[in-house]
């Protein structure tokens, strides 16, 4: 691994210049990202209920994710996956997970309406902070590019589940087009890996830590449809983003709480 080593030196020598080069390995887009596609729709619901009327639906055939989604959006609306600001400031503190999920909004309309929010409000309490920390998100529309470290994502830290050179070594087609540049390789993962199903790091599974999860929303569920029907929903969500999003603790604001002042 010659050239992995070359590239730390190189980079150490750098940084410990004080000087700052363009990195010579390609970026990806903005929007070149990928997102979670799989969804229920509501012909589905229709389908699974028996009955056309778009206010019938049931939780039993959608994944957790998806009721928070669905019991926020407005009755025939449940296919829009372009979220309304009136749906976001009714589910903010959902917005993070509906994002992994795959439902967007637009970079700049989130921002101007979470600074707007400010200067209305006067100062920057929990809604905003949570407004702002999910424009970090690498599923937002328009984005301009993220700032990532070798294992920091626009400040989130995605040590626990990624690790370069286990992404470089396992990842051949990466080898040739980003090469072993470690802010890259994470970029790639957080932006494009996740949701391919590719694996960050030797000592975690996302593929186990779903099923414990999974395991644990059937517990709460009914196991079995009735007679003819399709059978129940029984997980988190579709997108292996939003299983990562859960376990790196990005859904938590229990830190916003400890100042009630801070709070909406």
């Amino acid at each position: 691994m010659k050239n992995k080593k070359l590239f730390r030196m190189v980079t150490t020598v750098i940084v410990s210049a004080g000087l700052f080069i363009q990195s010579a390995f390609p970026v990806l887009a903005a929007e070149d990202v990928n997102r979670n596609e799989t969804f229920t729709t509501l012909a589905q619901m229709a389908t699974y209920t028996g009955d056309r009327n778009p206010d019938a639906w049931t939780v039993n055939y959608l994944t957790e994710v998806e009721q928070y989604y669905w019991n926020f959006s407005a009755p025939g609306k449940q296919d829009d996956h372009r979220m309304t600001l009136n749906l976001i400031s009714n589910a903010y503190r959902n917005l993070e997970m509906f994002l992994d999920n795959g439902y967007t909004v637009d970079y700049n309309e989130l921002k101007a309406y979470a600074e707007d929010y400010k200067v209305r409000r006067g100062y920057a309490d929990a809604y905003y902070t949570i407004l702002t920390e999910c424009l970090k998100n690498p599923y937002v529309l328009n984005k301009p590019a993220a700032i990532v470290t070798d294992y920091t994502y626009n400040g989130r830290d995605y040590s626990k589940v990624f690790d370069p050179d286990y992404y470089y070594d396992n990842n051949p087609d990466l080898q040739a087009s980003i090469g072993f540049n470690p802010p890259e390789l994470l970029r790639h993962f957080v932006e494009v890996g996740i949701n391919q199903g590719r694996v960050g790091k030797a000592g975690f599974s996302v593929e186990q830590y779903a099923s414990g999860v999974d395991a644990e929303i059937a517990t709460q569920n009914p196991s079995a449809a009735p007679a003819g029907r399709a059978p129940y929903v029984r997980k988190y969500s579709f997108s292996p983003a939003c299983y990562y999003g859960r376990y790196l603790n990005h859904y938590d604001y229990s830190y916003l709480e400890s100042d009630p002042n801070e709070m909406m």
